[in-house]
Formats: structure tokens, sequence, C-alpha cells
């Protein structure tokens, strides 16, 4: 049954009476039909006045829900209906996450480290996108894969050098650099190709193109090779790939949680719903306060 949120006791307010039994019967309807409420005040409200920070927790899980639809469409995705309200949750926590971060000096120096606050990061990755947008778009590949990997890799730090060796936006490894011929140095001084975004994404598109090759007919192709680049194919194959029984659908991908069975780590698990979580942000900017435009129209 079809909804219009409250608009029968804004008619007999406005003629001079409320009925008792409708002011309960709309407190218990608010109470269970949560989606009516934000679904509401997405249509009627401008769009650029509504802050997810306004939201209370119900109301976020339908935002989630409404926001991955699209993000999931450009992902490949052809499963009719929103997300699960077991995803949803699970990119909730790591939407909240970011609103959590603590305030951080904005740095777009090669000491650029992941960290800071989501306007930082945001408008960080705001100078990024144009490049990553045009390489991706030229190379046949959804620039919202090259935005949000570059998020999850090193918040969009340029030249961010982690400890563990890799280097660059997307954190790329010498070995990965080598195979895809980007030259590097291990002294931060010398020219490593690595810290330059342009041939890095060129690069990066590369491997992803090689990996979607043996996935040609898969539903969940552009989900998986979201986690091959982060977890590497040798990987893949032994703690996803292995599970292909239970990997059946676009959105169970997203809502696995991790299990005992040390094959299927918080690591791999988190990486979607944080994926789904830096994505909604960057192509909803506004609800939440940043001042830029949707990444992917950069």
């Amino acid at each position: 049954m079809a909804l219009n949120c409250f608009s029968s006791m804004q008619r007999e307010r406005d003629e001079g009476f409320v009925n008792p039994l409708l002011i309960a019967l709309i407190v218990v309807l608010a109470a269970v039909l949560p989606s009516c409420n934000i679904a509401e005040r997405l249509k009627d409200s401008d769009p650029k006045s509504l802050k997810y920070s306004e939201m209370n927790d119900t109301e976020r899980v339908e935002y989630i829900k409404m926001k991955s639809v699209p993000l999931a469409k450009s992902l490949g995705n052809k499963e009719p209906g929103n997300p699960s309200e077991e995803s949803a949750l699970r990119i909730k926590r790591f939407v909240d996450a970011y609103l959590e971060r603590d305030e951080g000096k904005k740095n777009d120096s090669k000491d650029c480290a992941p960290g800071g606050d989501i306007l930082s990061i945001y408008e960080r990755a705001s100078q990024n996108a144009p490049t990553i947008n045009r390489v991706f778009r030229e190379e046949g590949a959804s620039p919202e894969i090259g935005l949000y990997l570059a998020m999850l890799a090193s918040e969009h730090c340029v030249c961010y050098r982690s400890e563990r060796g890799p280097v660059g936006i997307f954190q790329l490894s010498r070995v990965f650099a080598r195979s895809n011929r980007l030259t590097t140095s291990r002294d931060p001084n010398l020219n490593d190709e690595r810290c330059d975004t342009e041939r890095a994404s060129y690069a990066v598109t590369r491997f992803l193109k090689s990996e979607a090759e043996k996935h040609p007919a898969d539903s969940l192709k552009e989900l998986k090779l979201i986690m091959v680049f982060h977890i590497g194919p040798g990987s893949f194959r032994k703690h996803v790939a292995a599970r292909g029984d239970e990997v059946t659908g676009f959105w169970k991908l997203v809502s696995m949680k991790p299990n005992t069975d040390r094959r299927w780590t918080a690591k791999i698990a988190d990486l979607l719903p944080r994926f789904f979580a830096a994505a909604i942000i960057g192509e909803n900017p506004a609800d939440f306060g940043i001042q830029i435009e949707p990444l992917s129209t950069y």
C-alpha cells in the first residue's frame, strides 16, 4: 500500500481537527515504515539541503540502499531492487566511520599520507578525479572503479610510500609496476612513475582488462576485479574463487561477513562495503557537506 507520509493528518489539521486514532496510527506507521520517511524527505526537499548527519540510523540505512542502486548499475549489477538490509548495514558502518574522522591538515605534497577529515580527503580526490576519469573512460572501464580503488588504496595521496613497500595513489608494488612498464625508485627524490597519476591509471586499467578476460560472462566481474586488485590474483583464487558456490549474487557478495575458516578474513570481507561507502560519499558529496562535484563528473 502506498503511503503519502502524514498527508491525511495535514489535511485534517488544516481543517481544524485531528482524529486521535489517526495520530496513533501515524506514530505506528512512522516506526514500521521508515523508508516512507526518508523517501518523502528526499523527494520533497532540496537535495542539496538534506544532510546525512541529520538522519537517524534507520533513515541512514534507507538512504544507503537508495544511493547504492545507481552505483551498483555502474558496476554491472543486473539484480532488480535495492540492496539487502545486511548489505546496507555493512556499508553504513564505513560511511559513518568516514564522518567520525578527526580533522586533519590538508596536505597535497609528496608527504601526503592517508588520514585526516572527510573534507580534506575528498577535496584531494577531486584534484585527481579528472585524470583518473579520462584514463578509465579511454580504456573502456568504469571511472568509479578507478576513483574508489584509489580511495581505498591511499585516500588519493598521489605519492604515498607505504612502510610495506607499495607506492603511489594506487599503492602499486615494484613487481606490479615493472610488469606494467612503470619505472620505480626506492629513492623518493628520484622519478617513480607510480607517483604519476596518469601513468599509474593506465597501468591499473591494463591489469583490470587482463583480469576481466578471465571472467568474460561473470555477472559479478566488476566486484571481483575490485577484490583482485586489492588482494592479488593468487589470494583471490585461494580465498574468493574457492567459495564459488557461496558467491551467487551481487548483494550477497557485498554483505558476506568474515568467517572462522581463515579464507574469508575481515580484510577481504570489508573490501566491497568500504568501496561502496567511499563511492556513496564521493558521488553525493553535498549530502555530506562536502563542497565539490560528484567525483565521476570531473
